[in-house]
């Protein structure tokens, strides 16, 4: 399947089935300048989007763990690295927004964490923000596909503000998502 975008709600969350959250950054339909990182309160980087964030961005990477290490990174709250400005043109990340969808890596991640996630994201992120979401907790989390789409649409929606959200997922959890 070729990677394609469906709004969800149109000037607000669109679904990107597989596209890259990192490499699809460069076109104008993407204009996220923040990246979720679905991770994991130990500052364990093994799969997933928080082994991409290891590898592309490391002093990221040593910072989540550092979070982790003084509990910043708890079930219910998140934190944000920033990044320093890039001369890329196409580069126009500026965050990454660590938000645990479990505590220990080895165990699956919870729809409650995610609704503890969403709560503190809604109260303490800006809204205005254009932010790019993995689908949370339904990679190695093992959370079901519709479960993780139909919160994150519940929770983003309710955001009042002009930010944009995209939320990023292979065909197989879109398809299982019902959208």
């Amino acid at each position: 399947m070729n990677s394609f975008y469906k709004d969800i709600v149109p000037g607000k969350i669109r679904a990107h089935v597989d596209c890259n959250i990192f490499e699809d950054f460069g076109e104008e339909v993407t204009p996220y300048t923040y990246i979720v990182n679905a991770c994991n309160c130990k500052g364990v980087a093994g799969s997933g989007i928080s082994k991409d964030i290891k590898i592309r961005y490391p002093n990221v990477f040593k910072e989540y763990k550092m979070f982790c290490k003084n509990g910043s990174i708890r079930i219910g709250s998140l934190a944000t690295s920033y990044l320093p400005p890039s001369n890329d043109i196409c580069d126009k990340i500026e965050g990454i927004i660590h938000f645990p969808t479990k505590d220990d890596w080895k165990n699956p991640s919870e729809i409650d964490f995610l609704i503890k996630g969403f709560s503190y994201f809604c109260k303490n992120v800006p809204s205005n923000l254009n932010i790019a979401f993995p689908l949370l907790g339904a990679g190695a989390g093992k959370i079901d596909p519709k479960q993780s789409m139909d919160l994150m649409i519940s929770y983003l929606v309710k955001q009042n503000g002009k930010g944009k959200y995209g939320i990023y997922c292979t065909s197989e959890q879109f398809i299982k998502s019902g959208l």
